[in-house]
Formats: structure tokens, sequence, C-alpha cells
């Protein structure tokens, strides 16, 4: 027994001339260890070692057989040395990279750095078996240079490959998981699934892998839709009817995404006017995700939802079309006819003209034009000539004085069937504030030309007229100024206001 272990010792000794037969107990140590310090899920990668050691201490058996100067002994102790360094090597390779660099730094080292310093341990490997054996690498590499010179000519396009992944390694400009897209020509997209030492593997929606070579990575501009953040804006195109309100259209296009879980809430989606086609005003829906793998059924939810939306408000999708108009001139009677009734209604409301009979009502609503404005707009201007008033069909409007940033003091607020600007359309007198729309605002215009004709039909309407703007002037006066007791004579504020209406319309 006792010349059974010595011999084995000897041949240990025979087969590890490095560390003078400690080179397997070393082996078996890290394996050992790799079985105690790796994570369970990894235990199953000892195998390979393990079976290294078993060859090499096969080999070291078959010495304790073969004498010292036989002619097979110098290979067996070359090739247990071999296995026994390749099984150490593997062992400390997957003590690093499995124990100590994910206890560091969390996340797993990539596959082609992995590859790389496996490689570089089983090289060290190799160059200490070569000098064992009497073999210096120095002189092999020295005696091969148009050898070495001829396969690194031939290995050009994988070395590119090479250097072009440990770069992306480096710089990290995707990770495996991402979806990335690397060509903005043909579209690629998909969801990075491995980066190795020649090329990157995408897997696509079509359930397709592409293999793209890393030198091809590194040129190519790359997207990545996962970082910095998951958040990915798409945006979605509809068309509208030219007649259509813009304010109108976006709101109903807001709503309809309230309906679309996937659709991120913040940031917050938008609608914006990008132009006007053949079809009518096109408008571009902006929203963000944050699964992009998702990306086609959600967009697709949201171009339902948005349809939906503009079936329920009655907005038609306009197609692709020609329109042919024949312009004409309407007679009077014709204009009367297609007069909406509400216009009537609205300029009846209004103190200037409550007296007026039906036909002349009829007429001015037919000489009137409509306007309308968007939230923030200045209908007129302080300062302002223009002769026209302006009676509120729907919306809001503020009366302030704004200053040169555009804010200013809301001295009123007025609603539907309320009016602004009637002491420059009866005197001519300049706008005294600014008048600014607060939401989606549809406004009734009476100007001068269109107030004229009555004056002529109807001698008493000044003297109405001039009665009520007193009235409305010594209103605002008492509300503008509460406290103060000295009150204006009205029919002073009468007579001068009819002097201005008639020096104004030269009557």
């Amino acid at each position: 027994m006792n010349v059974s272990l010595s011999a084995f010792a000897i041949a240990l000794e025979r087969a590890d001339p490095i560390l003078g037969g400690a080179g397997l107990p070393v082996a078996a140590a890290f394996i050992l260890a790799a079985l105690i310090l790796l994570p369970a899920e990894e235990r199953s990668r000892v195998r390979v070692p393990f079976w290294f050691f078993i060859a090499s201490l096969f080999f070291v058996a078959l010495l304790v057989v073969f004498p010292k100067h036989h002619g097979a002994s110098v290979p067996m102790a070359s090739l247990a040395l071999a296995f026994g360094l390749a099984s150490a090597a593997r062992s400390i390779f997957l003590l690093f990279v499995y124990s100590f660099w994910l206890r560091r730094v969390a996340h797993p080292l990539p596959k082609i750095l992995r590859d790389l310093l496996q490689g570089f341990m089983f090289l060290i490997a190799l160059v200490l078996v070569l000098r064992s054996a009497g073999v210096e690498p120095g002189s092999l590499l020295a005696t091969s240079a148009l050898l070495t010179a001829v396969i690194g000519l031939s290995l050009q396009d994988t070395l590119g490959n090479l250097f072009a992944g440990l770069a992306i390694q480096a710089q990290r400009p995707f990770a495996v998981g991402d979806w990335v897209q690397l060509d903005s020509q043909t579209g690629l997209i998909g969801r990075v699934i491995e980066i190795n030492w020649r090329a990157t593997r995408i897997f696509t929606l079509d359930q397709a892998e592409v293999i793209v070579p890393n030198g091809m990575v590194a040129k190519c501009p790359i997207v990545n839709y996962s970082r910095p953040t998951a958040t990915v804006r798409r945006e979605a195109e509809i068309h509208a009817a030219l007649d259509v309100s813009p304010e109108l259209v976006r709101r109903v296009l807001l709503a309809s995404l309230d309906h679309v879980e996937e659709v991120l809430r913040q940031p917050p989606p938008l609608v914006f006017t990008r132009g006007f086609t053949e079809r009518g005003v096109q408008y571009i829906v902006r929203y963000c995700i944050d699964q992009f793998h998702h990306r086609e059924l959600i967009d697709s939810a949201v171009r339902e939802r948005m349809w939906y939306a503009m079936q329920r408000a009655n907005l038609a999708i306009p197609a692709p079309r020609r329109q042919l108009e024949v312009l004409e001139r309407t007679t009077a009677a014709e204009a009367h006819a297609q007069l909406d009734q509400w216009v009537t209604e609205l300029i009846k409301q209004v103190p200037l003209f409550q007296h007026l009979p039906q036909e002349s009502a009829d007429r001015l609503a037919a000489r009137c034009r409509r306007e309308r404005y968007g939230p923030g707009e200045v209908i007129v201007h302080k300062g302002d000539d223009t002769n026209a008033m302006y009676v509120l069909a729907t919306g809001r409007v503020r009366i302030q004085i704004l200053n040169d940033l555009g804010r200013g003091p809301i001295v009123a607020e007025l609603v539907r069937g309320e009016f602004f600007g009637e002491m420059s359309l009866m005197t001519g007198e300049r706008r005294a504030a600014d008048v600014v729309a607060y939401e989606e605002t549809s406004l009734l215009v009476i100007d001068r030309e269109a107030i004229l004709p009555l004056m002529d039909q109807h001698p008493d309407l000044v003297e109405h007229m001039s009665r009520v703007l007193a009235e409305r002037r010594s209103l605002i006066a008492e509300v503008n100024h509460p406290l103060n007791s000295e009150q204006r004579d009205s029919l002073h504020d009468e007579l001068e206001i009819l002097g201005r209406i008639r020096r104004f319309f030269a009557l």
C-alpha cells in the first residue's frame, strides 16, 4: 500500500513539474470551492472541470504503470498537466464569473467578455504546458511570422467583428433584452437575445432570428427603445373636415385615449395640427407607452378608439376628394331663406336691436359675419380703431388690460348672448381694453356697413341706441366705482352719445 502511494506521488511529480505534484490537489480544491460557492442554478457548470480533473487523474495513473524512461511517459505527463491546468482554469473562471462578479456587480458579465476571459486562461495553461515540455512559445511565434501574417489576413473580418464586439461591450449602447433598431433604412427592429464575439443576435416580432455581424453593428446608427427608460413615444395620424373646429377635434381625440390602458398618463398625450391636405385638416396624436413589444397592438387600439370617438361626436373622417364649387350671387330673398333662425334670435337679445322689426332684424343678421377664435387668441387690442361690435354665440371671453408680456387684470368676463365693442361701432372711438378668448369662442360680428342701412329705415333708432349706450356707460361706471357718490347725468351722457353717433354716421 505504501509502495502504491509512493508510486502515485512520484507520478504526480512527473505530471506536475510546476507545483511539484500539488497541481491535482489544487484543482480538486477549486472544484470543491465552485460546488460550494456557485449559485444552485449554476452548479451544473462544474461538470466540465470535474471531467478535466478525471482525465488528468487517468493519465497520472498511467504514469504509475509506465516507467520514467518509457517513450510514452513524456506525452502522458504533458496530457496529465494539460487536463489538470484546464480543470483549475475552468474552476477559477466559474468562481470569478458566477460567484465573485455577480455578488460585486449584480449583473452577468457579457458573453463576449466571458469567452475572452476563458480563452485567455486556457492560453496561459497552454503556455505552461509547452514550457514544461521544453518548448519555448516565443520561438514558435518567431519562426512562424509568415504563417501568422497569412492567418491574420484570412481572419481580418473575424478579428474586426471581435474588436467591434469588444467596443459594443465597453460602450454598452444596448444590452441583452433591449429593443433596438440597427438599420433605419431596412427598419430592422427586434429584441437583443445575445451578443457574442462575432455577431449580435436579434429576435424580431416576425418570430425570426436575425444575426448581424458586430462590424456592421458598429457602423450603423443604433436606436435603443429600452434605454435610458422603457418609455417610448408613438403617434397616430387622423383627418377631420375643414369646417370642424380644431379645439373640438382635440378634445374628442384626447378623450379617446382615456380608454386605452397601455397609454401612459405621464407624460400626457397631446394632439396638434400638422397641415391641411385634400382630405381636410391633418391631426397627429402623440402618446407614450412602456410596452414596446406590444406597440403594434397598442397602436391598433388607439386608432380604433379614435374612430369610435369621432363617430360618437358625428365627426366624419374624410376621404381624399376633389370638390368643384359654383359660386352664384344670391338674391335678398334667397339669403333670407338660408339665414339661420338662431342668428336673428341672438341679435334680438342685444338691447340695441330689441325694438327692431323682425324683417329688419333678419336683414341685419344676413349682413353679419361669423368669426371663430381659439383659446388664448386676442379678439381686439386696446387702441384699435376697428368699427365693429361682437355678440357671443358660444364660448367665453375676458376683457383685460394686457401688458407687454401678454398679462393683465381681468376687468370682466362675458358669456353667450353678451356683447362688446358697441361704442366703437356707434361712435368710432378706439378700443378701451383687450378682449381675449378664454375658450373656443364663436362671435357674431356687426360692422358699420351692416348697421348703416338701418339708420335710414328707422330714424328713431339713433335715439334708442344713444339711450341704451348711456345707460350701459352709467352701469359700468357704477360697477367700477361703487363708492363714488358723484353720479353723472344720464341725460347729459345720452345727448353726448347721440351727437357722436350723428357725426360718425353723418346723419
